[in-house]
This record gives C-alpha cells, sequence and structure tokens, in this order.
C-alpha cells in the first residue's frame, strides 16, 4: 500500500522541488516499468498524476510558476541568445541525444578551460562555485585539468574528473558520475569515492548528475573520508552553465561563433537528456528549471 502524498511544505523553488520528489517517490511508477521523469516533454502541467499533483501543492505551484514566467521572460529580453531559445541541440539531430558517453566527453571538454579556450575559465568556475560552500564566496580557479573517462584503478571509468588549485592555494577534485537512462549504482559511486578519498585535496566533491525525477536513493553515509555528495540535475547544469554561456556571449564580439558549440551542448541538456520542447516557452515552462 503506497504512502498519502506529503502535504505541501514548500516556500520556496528548492522546497518545491524536494516536494516533488518526495510525491514522486511515494508514487512511484509500475513494478518493471522504467522510471518517469517528473517533468516531460514540456508542459508545466505534464505530471504523472495531475489532479494529484494539483490538489497538493495548489496555490504553491501557481505562484513558482508565476515567478518563473517572470524570470524567463525578463531572461529573453536581456539575452535572447541563451541557450534556452535553441531550435537545435547538440547531438539531436544525429540521434546521439540519450548517449551517456557522447554528453559527457563533451561536458568534460567544455569544463576543460584553460587559456587556449575562448571561454578560459569562465565554465569551470561557474559549475565548481556550486560545489563550494556558499561562504567561500566567489571562485577564482588558478589551475585546473579535466578528464573524461578517468580510470579508477579497479577497472571503473569515472565518467567525468578534474582537479584543480584555487588563486588562495586550496586545492580541489571532483568526479561526476552520470545517469541518463541506466540504473544508479551504489557501488559505483562509493567506489569513485574512495578513489577521491585517496587522491586526497583540500576540497573533494563526488556528484552524481541525473535527469529530473530520476530514483535519487544513495547510500550517502557510506561515502569514504571528507568526500562531499551532491545530486545535480541536468537541467541545472544547464541553468549553471546557461549564465556563464551568457556572460562569454555579452564580453565577445569577434569570437561568437566559437560559443556556437557551446550553446547547441547547453541546449542539448534540456532537449535531448530532459526532453523538454525547445525552444522554451516562457508562458508555459517546464518546472524542470526550477530544480536548481
Amino acid at each position: 500500500m503506497r504512502n498519502s502524498t506529503p502535504e505541501p511544505s514548500a516556500t520556496s523553488v528548492k522546497g518545491f522541488i524536494k516536494d516533488l520528489s518526495e510525491y514522486q517517490h511515494r508514487n512511484p511508477s509500475e513494478p518493471g516499468q522504467a522510471q518517469k521523469p517528473i517533468v516531460n516533454a514540456s508542459a508545466c502541467n505534464d505530471f504523472p498524476d495531475l489532479k494529484a499533483l494539483d490538489k497538493t501543492f495548489g496555490e504553491t505551484a501557481n505562484s513558482l510558476r508565476d515567478q518563473l514566467r517572470t524570470e524567463l521572460a525578463q531572461l529573453q529580453k536581456t539575452h535572447p541568445h541563451h541557450p534556452y531559445w535553441s531550435n537545435q541541440t547538440l547531438y539531436g539531430p544525429v540521434d546521439y541525444g540519450r548517449m551517456e558517453t557522447a554528453y559527457t566527453r563533451a561536458i568534460a571538454w567544455l569544463l576543460n578551460g584553460g587559456p587556449n579556450k575562448i571561454w578560459g575559465n569562465e565554465f569551470i568556475e561557474a559549475f565548481v562555485s556550486e560545489l563550494v560552500p556558499s561562504q567561500q564566496g566567489d571562485v577564482a580557479i588558478a589551475t585546473s585539468e579535466t578528464i573524461a573517462e578517468k580510470g579508477d584503478g579497479s577497472g571503473n571509468r569515472i565518467d567525468i574528473y578534474a582537479r584543480g588549485t584555487f588563486v588562495d592555494g586550496t586545492t580541489w577534485q571532483f568526479a561526476i558520475e552520470a545517469k541518463i537512462d541506466a540504473v544508479i549504482g551504489h557501488k559505483q559511486l562509493q567506489k569513485y569515492s574512495r578513489f577521491l578519498h585517496k587522491k586526497q585535496r583540500e576540497q573533494n566533491f563526488l556528484i552524481l548528475l541525473h535527469p529530473s525525477g530520476a530514483d535519487l536513493t544513495t547510500e550517502t553515509d557510506k561515502f569514504a573520508g571528507n568526500v562531499a555528495f551532491k545530486r545535480m540535475t541536468f537541467s541545472a547544469l544547464a541553468q549553471v552553465m546557461g549564465t556563464a554561456y551568457m556572460k562569454l556571449w555579452s564580453a565577445a564580439t569577434d569570437s561568437r561563433c566559437e560559443l556556437a558549440y557551446a550553446r547547441l551542448l547547453i541546449a542539448g541538456l534540456l532537449g535531448d537528456i530532459e526532453q523538454l520542447r525547445l525552444p522554451i516557452d516562457c508562458e508555459n515552462p517546464p518546472l524542470a528549471l526550477m530544480s536548481r
């Protein structure tokens, strides 16, 4: 027998998404069926049981939808070239949009900054700033290296591994395990946490990257040492990378064409992986954009 649907407690976007996650865990897919995202395709009303959801979240959902509409309308006005309004994705035309290795390699390439790329450290700094404690302030990276499919010494390959140093001398590293349609492997995450613990830097992060609404049950208490664990949706990653992209676009003059690849990649996180309809409709926005 299923548990009753939780009473809404959300007073913010994060609280609302927490309630949505709880709603899905208490109302899962039928046995034997693949886990379905909470937000599928494009509409704000696209949920597994719309009537139950509306009854549960009521005015909170409507208020946050209005807030999202306002924010998106302003963003579209000031930044019409944002990836949200791309008509195309990176791998959509060749039907590679659900291929984990294709996207993780592309994400690693984007995060691997430095002086030889027009975006320098903009993308890697934007990503790392989502990991470090908020009281640390602005993140400025002195050196960094990002590697796709890094071997962990036990026969497994970490989807994305990065390490570097902040300008204040603090060392850091992170490992990303990306899941699109595959089941989350708890033992795999534990192995990666031990790998990070063995390499031991001053700040260590393990990130599970997944579509909105995925089953997020993980045994975080078994992660090794001082490895901080974080869940991140592909939608949230698109928001982080989209913000960095617009900073670069605004500053660029003759090199904007070189950012086209990054724009299509970020759009693909939403269109290919999150399966949202592009360009984003400001009047009927997907609630996946609230998941950051």
